[in-house]
């Protein structure tokens, strides 16, 4: 059960020579082509223990935000050095925000829509 809200921390827009990312989800195995991916704080406390756990979650997504999939680290760091060893993602790459939210649920629309409106409003 989360006991606070997951806060998403990092985003990328996937270069589209890293694509597709080769995370076999499906049967038979094929890659994944997301087109964003996210690192999202999470705290909460697993059954039968009393200390809340801290993870942060590499999350997969389309290009709607809608999630294909998800890897959990211990820290940051690790997310995201992962986020370069599976997908290529170089560190810099990353952009930092935090945008938090209490049922728990993804809200990358957000993300997209805010990408979508900087896009629009550099580009004019």
């Amino acid at each position: 059960m989360n006991e606070e809200p997951d806060i998403l921390l990092r985003y990328v827009k996937l270069r589209s020579e890293l694509r597709p990312v080769e995370i076999c989800i499906s049967d038979p195995p094929e890659p994944i082509d997301p087109f964003w991916v996210g690192i999202t704080r999470c705290r909460y406390t697993p059954e039968r223990r009393t200390v809340p756990v801290e993870a942060y979650v590499l999350s997969f997504m389309a290009e709607t935000g809608e999630e294909i999939t998800w890897e959990q680290f211990d820290t940051l760091r690790i997310a995201i050095d992962q986020g370069y060893s599976i997908a290529g993602i170089l560190p810099d790459e990353w952009q930092a925000l935090r945008l938090e939210w209490p049922d728990g649920g993804l809200p990358f629309a957000k993300v997209v829509e805010e990408h979508k409106h900087f896009r629009t409003s550099r580009s004019s």
